[in-house]
């Protein structure tokens, strides 16, 4: 018992004199305090992981602040009802133009706006029920490294790669197409608006008469598509005549309709249909059941080439008078587009109508473009080249016309003829010209629709070099902080020298 005592008071003694070491009270104190702190330290990254990770808190200090959104973009996630998911298909080889970082950054700030865009990454390799998902929902090969955007309450999806990521431009000096700027931002948004969207206006392309191969539209297709279109290829058939609610376009047909086509088409505009007709000057023009149609809206096509005269070099491209920079006539279609400076198309090659009502209709019609002083190439005469020959038809002629006929009451029909299909199917043309600001100027001219033209601007993919005033700045400051602080030392060391 009095051992045990003794041992219980040989332990406060030990434990009272560790409590008065000033040495190991403090030390305590301080391992405590430090151990708090490195808690609370990781605490605030994790943490800071946390929020940086969901609201994408990154800042962006490449050149062209490539992962940076748009006000347009906030404002689409903003009024966006129905969940997207992205996928985010990389497979470490043969990546996309924009690296896998500022891709997952990107997707991060898309996602971190709104709870209705989630995204994750994946290998179409390791996880192929991805491409068996999507594939023929997307009706196209899956690549390995790709977005797919998807909405499982339209059951649309998207599939957007390098052509949608990067605009290419052509450069006179090397001769080569080179990549000039990025449109992620433009193509994800634009996907987004197109799979989330309850219902898109369709268009008809005609098929059954040598019109343009799926190749050669594949272009018109994706802008479309990109500007919220739905496209469908329309064969005609009494069974199941076209939907006037819906425009056809009938691109450069090579063999005429039937009769029954004929009549389909005709029944299809006094319906209240309209139609987009794009002819080629090489296209054939003996066709009589088309001409039959064209006549309906008061239009006619005019056989050979329009070429500019030399002497109105503003009416052509560069020294080729074949390629016209036609003029735009303001009028109800084409005011908007003049007001704001988006004037110039490209016509590699273009045909001539004339608007020439012989039928007593009640039908409206607007040129929308004409050539300058031209003349018409007639290439049927067998001679080659394009130089003007005798009997060659000159003058001013129209090479785009909008033409609307009055059905009965308020129903009427719409055409609007072009005379060149490059204009509207040439990638380069579309980044180089007004040419999709047209098309959908047209198109909504022919059928007004509710959609969303999205004003987000390119990111550029070419570095400015570097000049003497960019590098001026930074090397002085360079230069200047040393001094500074040179400066700084031998006013505090100078007066203690003698010390």
């Amino acid at each position: 018992m009095s051992a045990n005592k003794n041992l219980k008071t040989e332990k406060k003694r030990f434990s009272d004199s560790l409590l008065k070491n000033p040495r190991l009270r403090f030390g305590a104190l301080s391992a405590g305090f430090t151990a708090v702190m490195i808690a609370v330290v990781l605490s605030v990254n994790i943490l800071a992981g946390i929020l940086e990770k969901r609201f994408a808190l990154v800042a962006d200090l490449s050149f062209n602040r490539l992962t940076l959104q748009s006000e347009t973009t906030s404002e689409v996630l903003a009024q966006l009802e129905r969940d997207v998911e992205i996928y985010f298909l990389s497979s470490g080889y043969g990546s996309l133009s924009v690296s896998d970082d500022d891709m997952t950054l990107m997707l991060e700030r898309y996602a971190a706006q709104t709870p209705r865009v989630t995204w994750r990454q994946a290998d179409i390799v390791r996880d192929p029920s991805l491409k068996t998902r999507f594939a023929e929902l997307l009706d196209e090969d899956i690549p390995s490294n790709c977005l797919i955007l998807y909405c499982s309450e339209t059951a649309r999806a998207r599939l957007l790669d390098d052509d949608d990521f990067l605009q290419y431009s052509y450069n006179l000096e090397t001769g080569y197409y080179e990549a000039g700027a990025y449109t992620v931002e433009k193509s994800v948004t634009e996907a987004i608006l197109y799979v989330t969207r309850r219902e898109l206006p369709t268009l008809y392309l005609l098929t059954g008469h040598g019109e343009l191969p799926e190749t050669a539209t594949s272009v018109l297709r994706e802008k479309l598509i990109a500007n919220q279109y739905a496209v469908e290829n329309l064969s005609l058939s009494a069974d199941n005549p076209p939907d006037p609610d819906r425009t056809i376009l009938i691109l450069c047909p090579q063999f005429d309709l039937t009769e029954k086509d004929l009549d389909i088409l005709l029944n299809y505009a006094r319906s209240g249909g309209s139609f987009l007709f794009v002819s080629r000057y090489s296209d054939p023009i003996d066709l009589p059941n088309f001409t039959q149609l064209l006549g309906y809206f008061g239009l006619t096509q005019l056989p050979g080439i329009c070429v500019a005269e030399a002497d109105d070099p503003d009416s052509y491209y560069s020294d080729s008078p074949a390629v016209l920079i036609p003029y735009m006539k303001n009028g109800t279609v084409m005011q908007q587009m003049i007001e704001t400076g988006r004037d110039i198309l490209l016509l590699t090659g273009a045909r001539a109508f004339n608007f020439s009502p012989d039928n007593g209709a009640a039908i409206y019609d607007e040129t929308l473009l004409t050539s300058g002083r031209a003349y018409l190439r007639q290439l049927s005469d067998g001679q080659e080249g394009i130089e003007k020959r005798e009997g060659d038809p000159e003058g001013v002629f129209d090479l785009a016309v909008y033409t609307r006929r009055l059905i009965d009451g308020d129903v009427s029909s719409g055409m609007i003829v072009v005379g060149n299909s490059d204009m509207l199917t040439d990638e380069w043309l579309y980044n180089n010209t007004y040419s999709l600001e047209f098309l959908i100027t047209v198109l909504h001219t022919l059928h007004p629709v509710d959609t969303i033209n999205l004003d987000i601007l390119q990111k550029s993919a070419v570095r400015e070099p570097m000049t003497l005033g960019s590098v001026a700045f930074p090397a002085a400051v360079s230069l200047l902080l040393p001094l500074l602080v040179l400066g700084l030392a031998l006013l505090i060391l100078l007066p203690r020298r003698n010390l």
